[in-house]
Parts: structure tokens; sequence; C-alpha cells
């Protein structure tokens, strides 16, 4: 059951996040925050930041007035911090010539250089772990099985954000399923102020004028991962932890684009929202 107080959250989630977007987009161009995308086009790469705040702001507030488990809120904020500066690195510093899970950790292993992408994939796997440990509430095997889920999210989410929207929409497909498939749902409105902030977002990223980065990939992918440890029973875990295992060596090897493009459902999902037609914000 959702509380007014929630309610009230996630109208201040709204309308925070329509307030910072032209914010950040601005500081963006003055502060030369740009990316090309994949088709060499430079686009402000924000968008994780302006999720990142909505994210804390709501979640503090939900905390304050007590509309939301303190336990359970403390963990989403750690992953929310953890998540966001990691990411953010990645997006400052981060190079493009180590691609993918092993192309990092070659370098590290081969060369002896800690890149951006495997210190991101270590410390936030450490941080997942963490969070997975503490949900468990002891237990080490579910809380093992709590931290590779959620590291494995992140990696999927991650592995997502190559076209405009493509992250946002299967964090919302991927949040869907997951409270279809809930055992407890309890924790749902800690997740809905993310959820909320996204929706009103997410057109800035399907029309290419400001894109989320890592730092909104990691964040999206390390909460999904949060609410599949906090709402599934052990044996769904077990089996979604299987698919984003073989997800992410298949990855390896194949390219994700063109096997959703192969696809008349995925490539349809692909460019929902797409032609939505761009503005030059000033």
């Amino acid at each position: 059951m959702i509380s007014l107080t929630s309610i009230i959250i996630l109208f201040v989630s709204i309308i925070t996040t329509a307030l910072l977007i032209p914010i950040f987009h601005g500081v963006a161009i003055k502060g030369s925050l740009i990316k090309t995308n994949y088709k060499g086009e430079p686009i402000p790469f924000v968008g994780g930041m302006v999720l990142s705040t909505v994210t804390g702001i709501t979640i503090g507030l939900g905390l304050g007035l007590r509309a939301f488990p303190a336990r359970e809120g403390a963990i989403l904020l750690f992953i929310l911090i953890t998540a966001t500066i990691l990411g953010l690195i990645d997006d400052v510093l981060g190079k493009a010539d180590s691609k993918g899970f092993t192309g990092h950790f070659k370098r590290l292993f081969k060369a002896g250089k800690l890149t951006t992408g495997s210190a991101k994939a270590i410390f936030g796997g450490l941080s997942a772990f963490v969070a997975g440990y503490a949900v468990a509430h002891d237990n080490i095997v579910i809380g093992a099985l709590n931290g590779l889920l959620i590291a494995l999210m992140m990696n999927t989410i991650n592995l997502l954000d190559l076209r405009p929207g493509r992250a946002g929409k299967g964090f919302i497909i991927g949040f869907l399923l997951l409270i279809l498939l809930a055992r407890d749902r309890s924790s749902l409105p800690l997740f809905l102020p993310i959820l909320s902030s996204l929706i009103i977002y997410l057109p800035m990223d399907l029309s290419a004028m400001m894109m989320m980065g890592d730092t909104g990939s990691n964040l999206l992918g390390a909460l999904l991962g949060l609410f599949a440890v906090l709402s599934l029973l052990p044996v769904i875990k077990v089996i979604l932890l299987v698919g984003l295992i073989w997800l992410m060596f298949f990855t390896e090897r194949n390219s994700l684009t063109e096997v959703i493009q192969e696809s008349p459902v995925l490539n349809f999902i692909d460019k929902i929202g797409q032609t939505i037609e761009q503005k030059e914000m000033r």
C-alpha cells in the first residue's frame, strides 16, 4: 500500500526532475561535459547526475518523513552513492580503448593497468556484495547471491546504454517484470521516485539532447538489482542470475545492438520514442 506521503514524494521527484534538467544541461554546455554518441554527435552526459540527484533528494526526504523503512532506505542510499561516484569517474576519466568486461581485465592482468572500467567493476562489485549481504540479514549464501545479482544487473543495464533511451527502457521493462514476479512488494515505494524521475527525463535521452552515461546506467542497474534481491524468492533469484551470467558472456562475443536490430519485437521497442524531434535548448 502506497501512503499519501509516498505519493507526495513522487510529485517532488517529478517536479525536481523537470526543474533540474535545464539547469544540468546548461552546466554541461558551459563546463564542456560533452561526449559523442554512436553517430558522432556531441551530447551532454549529465542525465545520470540528474537522476542521481533527484533520487538522493527524494529518498532522503522519505527517510526524514519516515515514509520508507530505515534499513532498506540506508542500503539504497549506499548503492546510490557508490554507483554514482564510480559511474561519474568512468564518464569523466574513462577511455574507449578497452571494450567489455574481459577487455578491461585483460589490460589489468596483462599490462598491469587499472582502467576506469575495471576499477568500476571491482569497487562496484564490492559495494554490491556489501549491499547484498546487508539485505540478507547475515546469511552468507543469500548475501553472495544478492551481491552477484546487483553487480550483474549493473553490468546488464550498462550494456544497454548504447542507443538513445535503451537503458531507460530496459530499466522500466525489467522493473515491471520484477513487480509481477515479486513475492514481497513492500519495498516498492522506495523505488518509485527513480521510476518517476526516469519517465520525466527519458524524452531528453530519446531525442539525443542528453545522455545518462555510466553514472545513470550504473545507478539504474544497481537499483534494479536491489529491488530484485528485496522482492524475489531465492529460486527466482537463481534463475535470474543464470540468465544474467549467460547474457554477460554472450555479449562478450556478440553485438547486442545487432541482436536487437534483427529481432522485430526488440527493434520495435528500441525505436519507440526515437521519432521525437530534437529541439535546441538554450
